[in-house]
């Protein structure tokens, strides 16, 4: 039961984390308007962001919940019978 709560405690941390740093590189982002074109770095910096967050993170949880991160996974998982509903509930809320 404990592993059990650990386990949907952890996706949700992760998946949280995921998304603020996504999200927060992405927030000083400029669109081009007319001439002013957006820098390449901005670029880089909003990919590299979204790439490294989510390479590493199913490396930190990885071991704890099995590091979906993606209710699509969990939903294939649960289609295929390797979670139960109740875990795939859970693990899609967190």
């Amino acid at each position: 039961k404990k592993i059990f709560w650990r386990a949907v405690v952890a996706e949700f941390l992760a998946m949280t984390l995921f998304v603020f740093i996504s999200i927060g590189s992405a927030l000083g982002f400029q669109y081009p308007v007319g001439s002013n074109q957006t820098a390449v770095q901005d670029n880089v910096k909003v990919s590299l962001a979204f790439g490294l967050s989510i390479a590493t993170l199913p490396k930190r949880v990885g071991h704890i919940s099995g590091a979906h991160l993606n209710p699509a996974v969990t939903l294939g998982l649960l289609l295929s019978c390797q979670i139960s509903i109740l875990r795939a509930v859970l693990y899609i809320i967190a």
